[in-house]
């Protein structure tokens, strides 16, 4: 099974453009997923963590001064902030069972 070198060139310009097109379709739909994404700050602040957990800000500072709420993030400032990994773990404890859990 002698293929020459003539029949081997379209052969490999076809498989080519035939990646090519993959590579292209790949690189649509990373562009559709990144715009979909939502690209929210890492941290949170006060009135952005007290939405996340369903309690009014007061109620939070109180949590916070209890020890009740995560280790904040900001250094520096008056405003506390926390990562917001750490809040969302502590409302999906509190969907499962009704109140949150500290994380570490």
């Amino acid at each position: 099974m002698d293929i020459s070198e003539s029949q081997w060139l379209p052969r490999i310009f076809e498989a080519f453009e035939e990646l090519k097109a993959q590579n292209e379709d790949l690189l649509n739909k990373v562009d559709r997923l990144e715009k979909i994404v939502d690209k929210k700050p890492l941290t949170v602040n006060v009135k952005e963590a007290a939405k996340i957990l369903g309690y009014s800000e007061e109620y939070l500072r109180k949590m916070d001064r209890e020890g009740l709420m995560p280790k904040k993030v900001s250094k520096g400032s008056q405003h506390s902030k926390w990562n917001r990994s750490d809040i969302e773990k502590m409302a999906e404890s509190k969907r499962k069972t009704g109140r949150p859990r500290k994380v570490a």
